[in-house]
């Protein structure tokens, strides 16, 4: 859903050195507390509160990010440090040590936030590119190594079987939903690259998006679970079984095993989406119409993952669907929709959509094909999510628990009822929105575009 109820890192502390460049605030500085403005050539009249060596001691400890003064001043959120002791003659020396914005603790901290967004970001590219090079190298009809069934088989139950244990080792999936994950791998891979592609990008950008700014989604989801949360065996299904139907059906059409084996040393035996065709055959169209389905479903589950995580972070308050956008609701309601929700489906459609088009490309398809998916994906997830919502208003509970302070999908003593009926959990929503989807494209590319 656009906004609807599904980590950053925190801030450095407060004891660091902080944000003013030159404090000038008496209660800001580390002043003397002399009562007069000079002193004596032998005696001082008073003792200033920090000398020079206390304040570069301090300040030296603060880029490290300990503080050790026990002096209120020295923890407030300032980045300058300005100490003045009054001189013999009655002037003042004054000096002063200017950091930049951030103090060097926050800065260092940012870095190291910022390499670890970097590293993930890289193992998640390094993890799909070599599992699209596998699954070519499994389908490639050119290979005579190991005959083509085989090796087919071989590679696609070793890929499916590793992308789950990925994602068990990762925490995304428990133990029954990496089992069920191994089988949604093992008949998509196979059924083409085009599928195990669009699989692989959907499932791991997902668990990727469910861990963005974690301390938020703590205050507003009921459901939130540290690192994302384990996907059980019924949220696996929800999102692979009817797809993998799909992609096994379109290989069907082809003629299943025999297709695959009449393309050894031709072309990949690879279903594909094209239009204005004319020259197809009936097996060819069916076949296309189910990988479209298999695509905008995919999309479609993209596209809600990306805007319930993402959407759920908008700094404006979400507005229910079926009221036109009229009523604004809490974050977290089911049907609740917002700007960040919508641009974030759009992009959750296209990111699962990147993997049928780079499925196209490394088996040579069609430029034509590639921008035809990624337009599936956008729309799919687009309106994917826009139905996902209605469905959550209408059909699936969202309430107020003033208790808890959050968006709970239970009625209770303690919850004011938003909307919806107690009638399909969010799986359910998910399931019976995606297949709607699936159902709508697949038949309008078989009967109008194809």
């Amino acid at each position: 859903m656009f906004a609807s109820s599904s980590s950053s890192s925190s801030s450095s502390s407060s004891s660091m050195l902080p944000h003013s460049r030159h404090v000038s605030h008496p209660r800001h500085r580390c002043e003397s507390s002399s009562s007069s403005s000079s002193i004596g050539s032998s005696t001082r009249s008073s003792k200033p509160s920090f000398s020079r060596r206390e304040a570069l001691s301090q300040l030296k400890s603060s880029s490290r990010g300990v503080v050790k003064s026990t002096d209120k001043n020295w923890h407030r959120r300032c980045d300058g440090i300005r100490t003045t002791a009054a001189n013999e003659g009655g002037e003042t020396d004054a000096f002063s040590f200017s950091l930049d914005s951030q103090s060097a603790s926050e800065k260092k901290l940012n870095l190291v936030t910022n390499g670890v967004r970097l590293k993930s970001v890289l193992k998640l590219v390094s993890v799909l590119t070599l599992a699209g090079w596998f699954m070519r190298f499994a389908h490639d009809p050119s290979s005579t190594v190991l005959p083509i069934t085989l090796k087919r088989m071989s590679v696609s139950t070793l890929l499916g079987v590793l992308l789950a244990f990925i994602g068990y080792k990762k925490k995304s999936l428990d133990f029954s939903g990496a089992i069920f994950a191994s089988l949604v791998g093992v008949v998509t891979i196979f059924s083409g690259v085009r599928f195990g592609l669009t699989l692989a990008f959907f499932f791991f950008s997902g668990s990727a998006v469910t861990k963005v700014q974690g301390d938020v989604k703590r205050r507003v989801d009921e459901h939130f679970k540290e690192g994302g949360g384990l996907r059980d065996f019924v949220q696996v299904m929800a999102n692979g079984l009817v797809p993998t139907l799909l992609a096994a059906a379109s290989l069907y059409s082809l003629g299943g095993l025999s297709f695959i084996v009449d393309n050894v040393g031709g072309e990949f035996a690879e279903t594909i989406i094209s239009i204005g065709n004319s020259s197809s055959d009936g097996a060819t169209k069916v076949a296309s119409a189910f990988a479209v389905a298999f695509l905008s479903y995919f999309s479609c589950c993209g596209g809600d993952t990306f805007a319930s995580e993402l959407g759920v972070l908008s700094k404006s308050k979400p507005r229910l669907i079926t009221t036109f956008c009229r009523k604004e609701v809490e974050p977290g309601t089911n049907g609740g929709v917002s700007i960040l929700g919508v641009f974030a489906s759009i992009l959750g459609g296209l990111v699962a959509a990147s993997g049928w088009a780079l499925g196209a490309f490394i088996t040579f398809g069609t430029q034509i094909e590639i921008f035809l998916a990624l337009g599936i994906g956008a729309v799919g997830g687009l309106f994917g999510s826009f139905v996902d919502s209605v469905l959550g208003a209408t059909i699936q509970y969202s309430g107020y628990c003033s208790e808890r302070k959050k968006v709970v999908s239970k009625p209770g003593p303690t919850v004011t009822k938003i909307s919806g009926l107690e009638i399909l959990s969010n799986s359910g929503v998910n399931v019976v929105s995606a297949s709607f989807i699936a159902f709508a494209f697949g038949a309008a590319f078989y009967y109008f575009i194809l």
